[in-house]
């Protein structure tokens, strides 16, 4: 929560415009060009460029101009929490990326 919100401050520092609302439609402008933006409320807007951040949903929600192929694979990921003297001791240590087996 804390990575996207600094994201989000970010992005609006640097000019980006931040709307809190589902967005049923995008289809492109091809006459003034950009992107026509239609929200859940009600309200169109017009975008230069439109960010799609759904994930694997990416490929059913009618956002995109063309189908994207996800293919799903297993990934697992630990979160651990450790006192402030091991992350003291440990800071110099690199993270590590385990792979698996090849086949």
């Amino acid at each position: 929560r804390k990575l996207c919100k600094a994201q989000l401050c970010l992005a609006t520092h640097h000019g980006a415009s931040y709307i809190d609302a589902s967005v049923e439609n995008v289809t492109k402008d091809v006459v003034n060009g950009g992107f026509l933006v239609s929200l859940g409320n009600g309200q169109d807007l017009r975008a230069e460029n439109v960010l799609v951040a759904a994930g694997v949903y990416s490929s059913v929600l009618p956002l995109l101009p063309e189908e994207v192929v996800v293919s799903l694979t297993g990934a697992q990921a630990l979160l651990a929490e450790i006192s402030a003297e091991t992350a003291e001791r440990l800071k110099g240590m690199p993270s590590m990326i385990y792979e698996g087996e090849s086949e």
